[in-house]
């Protein structure tokens, strides 16, 4: 979130110092207050370590939608339709459903982050919050205040400080910081106030007190950012981006709800589809500049063919991977029982014909003597019949035996395999979740070029944009899907083109006695 002037600033300073200055963040929430836009051009141009696991949720369905809805999927507004997440109705309406569940939740004891995308919403929805203190008994109205612009602060109140101040030190010692939440515990006839935080206690000047003081029920997404609570909710009065619902949605480990202002035939649905259609990120001048004077310097977001080939094939890999996976979890039990099965009878079968190849042997040794021989000729003869052809039986007995085991050996292994390639914490699941972030990202900026300036195969093949929002959003995706397809393989000939080739040297060779490929060329193609 550093702006760019201060990220040079800082570059510069470390060059001096030689220090190394490391970069975190995520470029798809919420960038700078000032100009920004460096730190995605900068995570684009050389890479970045990223994390691969989402951790914050107790749903599991909601650390996939996370993802989802990070990357502006559309299948995503069905998931939290689903779930029952998204609520519609008038801006009053919905600023009044919401304050009610939040105090429902801070009634249960529970962490709560009310969240609006603009100053005025969250001012409002402050008054709304104050008042249901006032009107349970919780704040005073009769007590001690302060009027700070058009908003009266009691004892109790839960206040945000809105600036850095090092010459302000808590008990604790620490200074006062922006953003940081208090809540008065005085309200002194100077027009001073003694707030406790997390870092102390701390008597606030009459002047800090006017100009960086605000009520702190509520806070825009942009300054929630980083937080983690239980229960996240977000009021959307008017039109906003992406960043809007993602940062706001993803606070919540237990739940995260959007209340979103409707008008006419609209839904929350469409509101919903329309925000994550809309992109607001502010981007380095250099890049805009280039994009102005029609340079291709870089574009943020693209990956070069030969990276995003090799990107699709291991997607392609990885998938047919745990499909493969996934087929074998199911059949390989039942060809594993059967494997069995035969084995136990080849065993048996193997047993028994080396009991009758004893039994032979001894039948042998028994009647093939003096007297005994005319007595049991025909018990002798069947006898050194069956030593004379059991070893044979008894060696592919064996072999069987032996294929069999390693067959069960085989599936087992296999069947483990699949297990570890299709379980939750498989390697290949972040990798591919990875991939996806980096592919679906490289095709949303591909699909915000060509809306501006379609390419002839997009206009022949998908048409021109529909104006409805969610076929809208459905057209951008395709598009981008389609210019990335071409990105992806715009280095290898077209089959028109190999044919048009062949054709040419057909022409070329037709009048040459010496070479005779012509009717050949011509039965190939």
């Amino acid at each position: 979130m550093i702006p760019t002037p201060k990220l040079a600033e800082l570059a510069d300073l470390a060059d001096v110092k030689g220090w190394r200055v490391v970069l975190v963040g995520d470029p798809l929430q919420f960038s700078a207050v000032g100009r920004g836009g460096m730190f995605g051009l900068l995570t684009e141009t050389f890479g970045a370590i990223e994390l691969d696991r989402v951790h914050r949720f107790t749903n599991p369905w909601e650390r996939q939608a996370s993802l989802q809805l990070r990357r502006g999927d559309h299948a995503v507004v069905d998931v939290y339709e689903e779930q029952g997440r998204l609520h519609s109705g008038t801006p009053e309406g919905i600023e009044r459903e919401a304050v009610s569940r939040w105090w429902r939740h801070r009634q249960a004891g529970h962490d709560v982050l009310l969240m609006a995308p603009t100053n005025e919403t969250v001012d409002r929805l402050n008054h709304r919050a104050q008042g249901l203190r006032l009107r349970a008994g919780e704040l005073d109205p009769a007590g001690r205040s302060i009027r700070i612009g058009g908003t009266t602060l009691y004892v109790g109140d839960e206040i945000a400080t809105r600036q850095n101040d090092r010459q302000l030190r808590t008990d604790q010692g620490d200074m006062v910081r922006n953003r940081a939440r208090w809540t008065i515990t005085h309200v002194h006839p100077d027009h001073t106030i003694t707030v406790a935080g997390t870092s102390g206690t701390v008597r606030l000047p009459a002047p800090y007190v006017r100009d960086h003081v605000e009520l702190a029920y509520t806070s825009t997404g942009h300054a929630a950012q980083g937080r983690t609570v239980q229960h996240a909710l977000v009021v959307i009065d008017k039109p906003t981006d992406l960043r809007n619902l993602y940062v706001p949605l993803t606070r919540g480990t237990e739940s995260n709800h959007a209340y979103l202002a409707v008008t006419g035939e609209e839904t929350a649905r469409d509101v919903f589809a329309q925000c994550l259609s809309t992109d607001w990120i502010d981007r380095p001048a250099h890049e805009r500049h280039a994009d102005l004077a029609g340079q291709q310097l870089h574009h943020p977001g693209l990956l070069d063919p030969v990276r995003l080939r090799a990107m699709l094939d291991r997607r392609s890999d990885i998938i047919e991977h745990l499909d493969e996976a996934r087929e074998d979890i199911e059949t390989i039990p039942d060809a594993l029982t059967s494997a069995k099965k035969e084995h136990r009878a080849a065993e048996t079968k193997l047993e028994d014909l080396r009991t009758r190849l004893d039994e032979a042997h001894a039948a042998v040794a028994e009647y093939d003597r003096p007297l005994k021989r005319r007595r049991h000729a025909e018990d002798l003869a069947q006898a050194q019949s069956a030593v004379h052809a059991l070893p044979r039986q008894i060696d592919q007995a064996s072999t069987t035996v032996r294929s069999l085991a390693r067959r069960i050996e085989q599936l087992e292994v296999g069947l483990a395999d699949a297990r570890r390639t299709a379980a939750a914490d498989s390697p290949l699941r972040p990798e591919l979740a990875q991939l996806d972030t980096t592919l679906d990202r490289d095709a949303r900026a591909r699909a915000r070029q060509v809306r501006l300036d379609p390419t002839a195969g997009l206009a022949r093949d998908l048409g021109p944009r529909p104006a409805d929002v969610v076929a809208g959003a459905t057209w951008d995706r395709m598009a981008g899907e389609h210019a990335q397809h071409d990105a992806a393989h715009r280095h290898e000939p077209s089959l028109t083109s190999l044919l048009a080739g062949l054709d040419e040297y057909a022409l070329d060779i037709a009048g040459d006695p010496a070479v005779g490929l012509v009717d050949d060329i011509d039965l190939d193609l």
